[in-house]
């Protein structure tokens, strides 16, 4: 329910009651999946997005990078098929924009697979 919250006031440009409500989904999600799942760093994806939004960089970019420490243990851990499916079914369009930079550059530094 707060997602819809989110995603809505993030469609009327309220960007700032967009972030607490996606706040109130992690706090929701962190017993139930842990502080390292893909749910966790999509939900800080769509903060760093509302924050930049709002010219909020320092606080987008924190955001960012949190959601890119997440990914990187993913990758770490060989969960290649989370990533790719979290991309596809969920980041590939945000809002009607096409895949973000940072998910590229993640995809762009994955490991080979020999």
């Amino acid at each position: 329910m707060f997602v819809l919250l989110a995603k809505g006031n993030y469609n009327l440009e309220n960007y700032l009651q967009a972030i607490n409500y996606y706040k109130k989904m992690k706090d929701v999600y962190m017993p139930i999946y842990g502080e390292e799942s893909d749910k966790i760093a999509k939900l800080y994806m769509f903060m760093g997005k509302a924050a930049s939004c709002e010219n909020l960089t320092n606080d987008a970019l924190d955001y960012y990078e949190k959601a890119y420490e997440i990914f990187e243990q993913i990758i770490k851990d060989n969960n290649y098929e989370i990533l790719f499916n979290l991309s596809i079914k969920d980041l590939v369009i945000v809002n009607n924009e096409k895949i973000s930079p940072f998910l590229i550059e993640v995809f762009n530094n994955l490991p080979s697979k020999k």
